[in-house]
Formats: structure tokens, C-alpha cells, sequence
């Protein structure tokens, strides 16, 4: 945030992590692609997101397991979809 708020540097975390510790709850979805184009530098460009990706790309899904670690590369769009858990309110 700091380099954010002090350079106006987009900086994504070299390593994502996620860890389950129980079965309940929505499956951590993971696509393949970053969804920032990125500049000369590799610093990700804000300003231009791909939409419409140059190369296939695919989605990974961890189901929640008790003792589950995922690791992925950070600059990775993922999420939580609680509409994708098994019974919904766990």
C-alpha cells in the first residue's frame, strides 16, 4: 500500500496462499493468466487489463479439505465464490 499511496506502484505479492482447515466453506478458484497486461519493467499496468487473452488459459479449483495449503503466484486472479460451495451457509 505504501508504495501505492507514496509512487502510484501497483506491486502484486511474489506468493499467494491459501489454507484450509476445515471442509466447509467455497473452493478457492485460480486462473492461470494475470488479468494485467504488463509493462517494460513487469510492473503490472493497471490501465490495461486483458480481457481477451492471447494465449489459452485455464482455472484451477481447491475444494475445501481439512489441512489444504495452496500456493500460486501472486499476481493471479483468484476468489472464493461462495456461490460454488457445496452446501450453501457452511
Amino acid at each position: 500500500e505504501n508504495l501505492l499511496d507514496d509512487c502510484g506502484l501497483y506491486v502484486h505479492p511474489f506468493l499467494a496462499t491459501a489454507t484450509y482447515l476445515t471442509g466447509k466453506g467455497a473452493p478457492l478458484v485460480v486462473l492461470t493468466r494475470p488479468t494485467l497486461a504488463k509493462g517494460s519493467d513487469g510492473a503490472p499496468q493497471p490501465e490495461e487489463p486483458e480481457l481477451w487473452p492471447k494465449a489459452a488459459s485455464h482455472a484451477y479449483v481447491a475444494f475445501p479439505t481439512p489441512g489444504l495449503h495452496v500456493a500460486f503466484q501472486g499476481s493471479l486472479l483468484h476468489a472464493a465464490p461462495p456461490f460454488l460451495e457445496r452446501r450453501k451457509g457452511e
